[in-house]
């Protein structure tokens, strides 16, 4: 049940008590590895990497198959620098776990990294498809279009994102993809795509 308690807590930005629920399900159980993953993800979202990187080797010693314990040593590889293990343990995470939200996420957001953005796009587009109220999907999708200079599809995403989180950098980000959609358009077009 602590699992559970933890998930719903880290889903709602709550990572102390996240944490502590975390830590619970392991006082009863110490090789839970889902607790350990869980515990590991966290530590990443509250920047304590050492702690990231010590519980998700102790998950994937005990259950190599976790994605969670992957994806949180993905992360940690990815703020030291570490880019080939960071594609490593993306890559070991999505083939565990393909459509898991983080997995896919992060997933996706390694291929724009990588400028792959034809496959990336079709990865969000189905990662929207089942989480549309998550902000990350149309932030990077939005991202994706624009490095394709599809600004209308671009700032479309943006909003969306800010639709389901608004925060001043999106709404910049916003503004932005806004002010390249109208640049390209020839003088006078703005009036006549008024209804």
């Amino acid at each position: 049940m602590n699992i559970e308690n933890a998930q719903i807590a880290g889903k709602n930005g709550k990572y102390k008590k996240a944490l502590e629920l975390y830590k619970l399900a392991l006082q009863e159980n110490p090789n839970n590895a889902e607790a350990l993953a869980g515990l590991a993800l966290t530590h990443v979202y509250l920047k304590e990497n050492d702690s990231a990187f010590a519980r998700a080797t102790e998950a994937i010693q005990l259950d190599p198959n976790q994605p969670l314990a992957h994806i949180a040593l993905a992360s940690v590889y990815f703020s030291k620098g570490q880019l080939e293990q960071y594609k490593e343990e993306v890559e070991r995470a999505f083939a565990l776990q393909p459509f898991f939200y983080e997995v896919a996420c992060t997933y996706a957001r390694m291929l724009l990294n990588d400028k792959k953005i034809n496959e990336a796009i079709p990865l969000f587009e189905k990662i929207i498809e089942s989480n549309p109220q998550k902000v990350c999907p149309h932030y990077l999708l939005g991202l994706a279009y624009t490095y394709k200079k599809q600004y209308k599809e671009a700032f479309r995403e943006y909003l969306r994102a800010f639709r389901v989180q608004p925060s001043y950098h999106i709404g910049v980000t916003l503004l932005i993809g806004l002010l390249n959609y109208y640049r390209l358009k020839p003088i006078g077009c703005v009036a006549a795509d008024k209804p």
